[in-house]
Parts: C-alpha cells; structure tokens; sequence
C-alpha cells in the first residue's frame, strides 16, 4: 500500500460509498509550479489557532502552556524504544499496532542518533531505483476519544518530493483485516518548500501550513496533532511543529465506526531530489494532554 498525503472550512465529509473506494495511502496530485500558493517559507511565528471544537481536552493556542514533560498519568501509550527492540509498537498485538516495511526501503533500530536515551527509529532509502513507492510505517490504532499523537524527526538534509513524501498520516482498516496496507485518510505531508502541508486522501485536497515553517535540517523537530473522529460528529485535526501551531482542520468528515483507526508515522514516498535520505524517528507519544517539544 501507499501513505500520503493549507486553511478552509467546510472539508467534504467522506462517506461510505468513499469507502468502497481502495485508497492507496500517499498517492496524490502532482505537485506543480505554484502549487503552493506563493507561500514563502517563513521565520516562526507564535500564531494562535482556536481551540478543538468537539468534546475533549482541549489545545493551547501557543507556547505558554507547553511543558517540557508530558505528565505521566495523562500518557496512554508510548515509545523510547530503550527497551532495544519495537515491541512498544507490537504491544497489545497486531490489531493494536505494528511496523511495515516494503522491500525498497530499510527501517532499523539504531543509536547513530536519539533524541533521548540511546535508542530510534533509523529509515534509509534511495528513490534513484525507480520504485513506485518507499514505505515504512510504525502504527498504532487511535483512542476511542479525542486524544494528541507526537514524535520527533530528523532528517539528514534538505529533499524536494517529485510528489508527495508522506511522515505523519492516519488511515482505517476494515475490521478482521491486517491492518497494512490499509486505506488512506489524512495525511501531514513535506512540500517541495520543505514545509510540512495536509494532505486529504478523500477528497484529494490540500491545506498549505500556516505559518509555513520549514523542517530543520539535521537537528530533532517535533510534530504534534489533536485527533479527533467520534464518529458521530465531525473529525477534527490540529497540528503544531515544534510547539507552534501550524494547521487547524476543523471539519474532517464522520467516519464508519465500524472501521478501525490507525496513526502512523514513517515516511512514504515515490522520488525525491536528492535521492538518497537518511531520517530517524524518536519519542512517540499518545496523551490525553498537549505534550509539547
């Protein structure tokens, strides 16, 4: 399968007839000159976004409520990867979470770097091969409430997509199926600005960040998002990087519940300049609370 893939109002809900239509998880529209908008990659900016509009904890607007510690008790799920093996990701079983790889693409543990401790994630890839697609995705089903999804990137230098290059998506599975490959949904995607953007995989739409923050390069970012998808109102996604908020998607669109929920972080991509790229990936959380760099 293939993940992933900037504000409006008013996102068309998907519905179960969209369903029935296999998306494949990254695959968009190419991105062309001028595609994004004339948006120049600017300084950051602490702009504030409204708080979450459906029920939940709800995000801060900027950085003085961020804390360099999330709370222990509101953690519900995490990932250091100090225990020397992925099995934080498998925990629960195959229906709870897991890793997947496809055979153009390496994804390892490694201690070269860490954001803490010792350990992360290490993804390597050459698109010069003319593979479609460079997969590698860590998952875990989403809470049944409103909760935040963080980790932290790096990335070995700056890489232009000739499409997409998906890192941070969430996407569903019909239940008493494997969970990958699965269909997409929403995705935080990198632009040929280096820029993360939203990608939505059901209406193929994209919203541009604002402010539009490059990812830095070869040092640790965090990417943090509010999710939520009760089924019976309308989803809602925020996004910070690195603490300021960059994205506030308000009107997802219902989803099937009886479809199962994943967040899964990674990368996924077809080609890239440069072509070779080195990124490792650390500290993955899901909280009842912000968490915050």
């Amino acid at each position: 399968m293939s993940f992933g893939r900037t504000c409006v109002l008013g996102l068309c809900a998907w519905s179960l007839a969209a369903c029935d239509r296999t998306l494949e998880i990254g695959k968009s529209a190419a991105i062309v000159p001028g595609n994004d908008a004339g948006i120049d990659v600017i300084a950051p900016v602490d702009v504030g976004l409204p708080p979450p509009v459906d029920s939940g904890p709800p995000a801060d607007s900027g950085h003085d409520q961020v804390t360099a510690e999330t709370p222990p008790q509101t953690l519900l799920w995490k990932s250091d990867l100090e225990t020397d093996d992925f099995s934080e990701w498998t925990q629960g079983g195959p229906t709870m979470g897991g890793h997947y790889k496809n055979n153009d693409i390496t994804a390892t543990l490694s201690t070269e770097q860490a954001h803490s401790g010792t350990h992360a994630i290490k993804i390597s890839f050459d698109t010069s091969d003319g593979a479609a697609d460079h997969q590698a995705e860590f998952y875990r089903q989403v809470e049944s409430t409103p909760a935040y999804y963080s980790a932290w990137f790096y990335i070995d230098g700056p890489h232009t997509p000739a499409t997409y290059w998906s890192i941070f998506f969430f996407f569903y599975s019909p239940p008493g199926t494997n969970p990958t490959p699965g269909h997409g949904l929403w995705d935080v995607n990198l632009n040929t600005k280096m820029t993360p953007e939203f990608f939505n995989e059901t209406n193929m739409d994209t919203i541009h960040s604002m402010p539009a923050m490059a990812y830095p390069i070869g040092t640790w970012f965090q990417l943090e998002a509010y999710y939520s998808h009760l089924p019976s109102s309308n989803g809602q996604l925020q996004v910070w990087m690195n603490g300021i908020p960059i994205l506030n998607i308000p009107d997802l669109g219902t989803t099937p519940s009886d479809n199962n929920l994943y967040w899964a972080i990674g990368s996924d991509n077809d080609s890239m300049t440069p072509s070779k790229c080195t990124m490792y990936i650390d500290d993955a959380k899901i909280s009842t609370t912000r968490v915050g760099p």
